[in-house]
């Protein structure tokens, strides 16, 4: 009962989704303000989750991008999982509310980056240290990152409706063989 009520939100609707290319065969996803208005959702983003010797808590993926797991609506990790060895990825993250893209440069003390597109690219080095990432302010309310900027390069400018850029087996999933309403979910083929 103190709980919000959230409205659910199928899979296939998040906005997220209409940012990612073509050939990603892996994805993850969580909307974040339903997972928060739960008990069992809170604990689903707090808790680690384990690959291999590593551990991840996906409340700790807001903080890369100075922001709190509150101000994040929903957010999709996406993967074109084949043989190379570090496959290329991307992390679309979906606010609550509209940011301030000079604010949010600062605040990640982010450098542009040279882009062949009209597209505006930044590099920044997460609070918690590791690798340097790329983000792309895709509108008001989205940033996707990459691990380089030519991923980012290749990503449509407005997003793709119906997923129509996603492989066939992707979408079907996601679109006909699921729960009506799945505040997290992984996908791939």
């Amino acid at each position: 009962p103190d709980n919000p009520v959230v409205a659910g939100v199928p899979p296939d609707k998040l906005a997220a989704l209409g940012y990612l290319p073509p050939r990603v065969n892996f994805l993850v996803g969580a909307h974040t303000t339903e997972l928060l208005a739960s008990p069992v959702g809170t604990r689903i983003l707090r808790d680690p989750i384990s690959f291999g010797e590593s551990a991840y808590r996906l409340e700790s993926l807001p903080a890369w991008m100075s922001l709190r797991l509150e101000d994040i609506d929903h957010l999709v990790f996406a993967a074109q999982v084949d043989e190379n060895l570090l496959p290329p990825f991307y992390v679309v993250l979906r606010t609550t509310q509209p940011y301030d893209g000079d604010q949010m440069r600062v605040r990640l003390k982010a450098d542009r980056v040279a882009s062949a597109s009209k597209k505006k690219l930044y590099a920044f080095q997460p609070r918690q240290g590791g690798i340097k990432l790329h983000v792309w302010f895709a509108d008001e309310r989205t940033l996707v990152l990459a691990l380089f900027p030519q991923q980012l390069e290749s990503l449509p400018v407005n997003p793709v409706e119906d997923l129509r850029q996603l492989p066939d087996d992707i979408r079907t999933v996601l679109q006909k063989r699921r729960e009506p309403i799945a505040p997290a979910w992984i996908v791939g083929h």
